[in-house]
C-alpha cells in the first residue's frame, strides 16, 4: 500500500482566466492511496487526486485546464483489472482458444472522476478576482464542473521487437478500445462578466487506438500510431446556466435555448521513422534522425439552428497545449476566440517534424577524466525537434464572426523544441514557436473593445498578425 502526496505552485499570470497566482497560494496537486493487487486478487485500485494520461492525450490528459502546466489532476478512482493475470491464475487459461497464442498482457481501467471548477484543497488566499467573496477565493482550475465515467482497455497483442524477431514486419501491436461518458455543467459565479452561454453537456465517446511496429531491422525502425473516436450526446438537457442568468435578469427569458443533439468524429494517423544506419552501409547514421508525419481531424460544427444537430468535436479532458501529442502553445490560446482556450475542435492538422541528437556523433574518450566523460555523455543525450504544422478549419465559424475572414486556412506554425537531460535530476528545455494566421481570420484593423473594468482587445494590427512564443525551463526532480 502506498500513500503519495505532492504540493505545488506556479507563480505566474494566466491568460485564461486573466488572473495572477499569488505567492501565498499552494495546491494539493497529488494525494492518493494506491493498493496494488490486495490479497493477490487481479485488481489494483488508486483513490484520490491523481494524474491520468492515456495514449497521446486525445481524450484524457488534463483535468484542470485553466492553470496551464501547473496541475493536470483528476479527483477520482482508477480500478485496474489485470485481465491476463485473472485468466492465468484464476481460470487456468494460458492460451487463447482457437488461435492457440499466449494470453496477451491486458489491463482494463474503470474510471470515475469529479473535476470541480474550484480547487477546495488550496492553501492561502489564492486571490482570483475583484469579487471579494469567500467562495471565490478558491483557485479556479476549470470553467465548468465535470464528471467522468469510463472504461479504457489496453492490450499488447504481440511484441517481437527485440532480438532476432525484430527483423520482421508488424513485430508489435497494441490496441486500446475505450468508452467514456462525460457530463459537464457551466460554472455559476457572482461576477456577471464571467457568465458563459454554454449549456450542460452529456457526451458518449467510443474510440479505438492502435500502435505498433511496421518494420524494424538494424538499419531503421518504422512504426505507426492511429486513434479514432465518435461522439454522440446532448447539449442543454437542463440549461442550468442559461436559466439562472434569465432568473437573475441578466438575459431575457426567451433567450433560453432548446435541447440540442450532437454527433462528432475525430482522430489522427501518424508514421514515425527512426533511421539507425546509413542506407546500404554499416555506418551508424549521424544524429539518429526520427521523422514523423501526422494527419489529424476534428469535426466542426455546421452552425445549425438550436434544436438541430451539432457536429462539432467536443474535447473531453484534452484541453492542453498539445493536440494529437504535438505541441502548439500559441494556437491553444488563440482558440479562445471561438469556444475557449485550448478548446480543440473544427480542425485539420498536417504535421511534419524531425528530431535529432545534435551531439550524437561526438566521441567519448575512454581515458578522459570523469568530468569530461560525464559532460560529453550529457551532451549526447540532448535532442532537438523542428516541426512544421499547417492548420485548417472544416466549417466556417458562427461565433464572434467579426474576428474571422472568408477562408478555411487557420495558419502555419514553426515549432522548435530542445530538451537536454543534464543528469538524473535536472532537465533543461527550450521552446520557440512562430505562428502566421491564415484566411480563417480577418485581416482588417481591430478597434479596442472595452467594458467597465474589462478590456477584451487592445491591439490594432488585425487578427492576422504573426505571433511568437518563447519558453526556457529548468526542471528539477527529487
Amino acid at each position: 500500500i502506498e500513500v503519495f502526496a505532492r504540493i505545488v505552485n506556479e507563480w505566474t499570470q494566466y491568460i485564461d482566466p486573466g488572473r495572477r497566482v499569488w505567492i501565498d497560494e499552494l495546491l494539493v496537486d497529488q494525494l492518493y492511496l494506491d493498493v496494488p493487487r490486495p490479497w493477490k486478487i487481479p485488481f489494483s485500485v488508486r483513490v484520490g487526486r491523481q494524474d491520468w494520461l492515456y495514449g497521446v492525450g486525445m481524450q484524457i490528459a488534463d483535468g484542470t485546464p485553466l492553470d496551464g502546466t501547473r496541475t493536470f489532476f483528476f479527483d477520482g478512482v482508477q480500478l485496474r483489472w489485470h485481465v491476463d493475470q485473472f485468466l492465468r491464475e484464476w481460470c487456468g487459461v494460458q492460451r487463447l482458444p482457437y488461435v492457440g497464442v499466449p494470453v496477451p498482457r491486458t489491463d482494463a481501467d474503470f474510471l470515475f472522476a469529479v473535476n470541480r471548477n474550484e480547487n477546495y484543497a488550496s492553501l492561502g488566499t489564492g486571490k482570483r478576482s475583484r469579487i471579494a467573496r469567500w467562495r471565490d477565493r478558491n483557485a479556479r482550475l476549470n470553467d465548468r464542473d465535470e464528471w467522468l465515467y469510463g472504461l479504457y482497455v489496453t492490450s499488447l497483442l504481440w511484441d517481437k521487437s527485440t532480438g532476432m524477431a525484430a527483423r520482421a514486419w508488424f513485430n508489435r501491436l497494441q490496441v486500446e478500445p475505450y468508452y467514456l461518458y462525460k457530463t459537464e455543467f457551466p460554472y455559476m459565479t457572482s461576477d456577471p462578466f464571467e457568465y458563459t452561454f454554454e449549456r450542460d453537456a452529456w457526451i458518449h465517446t467510443f474510440g479505438w487506438r492502435w500502435t505498433g511496429g511496421i518494420h524494424e531491422n538494424e538499419t531503421h525502425a518504422l512504426r505507426f500510431e492511429s486513434e479514432w473516436a465518435g461522439q454522440v450526446g446532448v447539449y442543454g438537457k437542463y440549461q442550468s446556466n442559461i436559466r439562472e442568468m434569465a432568473r437573475r435578469g441578466l438575459l431575457p427569458h426567451e433567450f433560453a435555448r432548446k435541447c440540442q443533439t450532437m454527433a462528432a468524429l475525430g482522430g489522427y494517423g501518424a508514421l514515425i521513422e527512426h533511421v539507425k544506419r546509413v542506407p546500404l552501409t554499416d555506418y551508424r547514421m549521424p544524429f539518429q534522425p526520427r521523422i514523423k508525419g501526422l494527419i489529424g481531424y476534428l469535426s466542426g460544427d455546421r452552425g445549425q439552428a438550436d434544436g438541430g444537430l451539432s457536429t462539432g468535436w467536443h474535447p473531453l479532458f484534452s484541453r492542453t497545449d498539445e493536440i494529437f501529442g504535438e505541441q502548439n502553445v500559441i494556437y491553444s490560446q488563440a482558440l479562445a476566440m471561438e469556444y475557449g482556450s485550448k478548446w480543440w475542435s473544427n480542425l485539420q492538422l498536417y504535421h511534419f517534424g524531425v528530431t535529432v541528437n545534435p551531439f550524437d556523433p561526438l566521441p567519448v574518450p575512454v581515458g578522459a577524466p570523469w568530468y569530461v566523460r560525464t559532460s560529453l555523455e550529457s551532451l549526447k543525450r540532448m535532442s532537438y525537434t523542428i516541426a512544421y504544422q499547417h492548420l485548417r478549419a472544416n466549417t466556417r465559424p458562427f461565433r464572434g464572426a467579426g474576428a474571422f475572414g472568408d477562408g478555411y486556412s487557420r495558419g502555419n506554425a514553426l515549432i522548435n523544441r530542445l530538451e537536454w537531460p543534464l543528469n538524473d535530476y535536472l532537465t533543461f528545455r527550450f521552446i520557440y514557436e512562430s505562428f502566421w494566421p491564415g484566411t480563417y481570420y480577418d485581416g482588417s484593423p481591430v478597434e479596442e473593445i472595452t467594458v467597465p473594468g474589462r478590456s477584451f482587445y487592445g491591439v490594432t494590427r488585425g487578427y492576422r498578425a504573426p505571433a511568437y512564443f518563447v519558453r526556457f525551463e529548468l526542471g528539477l526532480v527529487f
